[in-house]
């Protein structure tokens, strides 16, 4: 019987994910690492870049400029901190040149924003098939009584696995939120990670721990 299985995950840590303009736009999870049981998946790192402007790519889409950012062809990210509403989404970036890059979201208008690619775990070639995939998530916010959301992201689409949950602190709001374990199609080369978002208000989130996992037992 061949196991794979997969972790990325944050401990004891004290990672900041800022919650830009307004409440419900998902902000990746970032920071987390490899578990050492993880078997046929390799942690895809997160990444972070600041995007000066925006252009149309001559197809519609929108082409952003963000000096070394990093980022390749086929890298899924979450867009935030953009005065237009539509381009606060998740979506897949493609590799122009050192300093530009193209979305799948339509272009409107110029504005500066940034993209972050998520921590994810990627399916090693020939390792496709049914997994179980789940998270566990604990953090605080700076206020209480917040709604937060968090969700699994198959490439850049969202699962729906959880339910938004408040805090009952006075001061402090603490988040503790996780997903029954849920079934996924998973191909060579996809990527599984996770999202957030406070519902309630633009409140920074610090991350304190956190899992996303899945598993898969084939083979006779």
């Amino acid at each position: 019987m061949l196991k794979c299985s997969g972790l990325a995950y944050a401990y004891e840590a004290s990672i900041s994910i800022p919650i830009y303009l307004s409440a419900g736009d998902y902000h990746a999870l970032t920071g987390l690492s490899l578990g050492g049981d993880s078997v046929n998946c390799t942690l895809v790192s997160s990444l972070t870049a600041a995007v000066a402007s925006v252009a149309d790519n001559g197809s519609g889409k929108m082409r952003c400029t963000s000096v070394g950012h990093g980022f390749s062809t086929g890298d899924f990210a979450c867009m935030n901190n953009a005065s237009v509403a539509a381009y606060n989404v998740i979506t897949t970036l493609t590799y122009i040149t050192d300093d530009t890059f193209d979305t799948t979201v339509n272009y409107d208008s110029d504005v500066t924003l940034n993209v972050t690619r998520g921590s994810g775990l990627k399916i090693a070639a020939g390792c496709g098939g049914p997994y179980k995939a789940g998270f566990g998530f604990f953090g605080t916010l700076a206020a209480a009584n917040k709604a937060v959301k968090v969700e699994l992201v198959k490439n850049a689409t969202e699962i729906d696995t959880s339910s938004a949950i408040q805090g009952n602190d006075a001061t402090v709001d603490h988040v503790a939120l996780s997903s029954a374990c849920t079934q996924v199609q998973l191909a060579g080369g996809d990527v599984l990670w996770a999202v957030m978002a406070n519902q309630t208000d633009a409140v920074d989130f610090t991350l304190v721990m956190a899992s996303v996992t899945l598993s898969r037992n084939y083979g006779g």
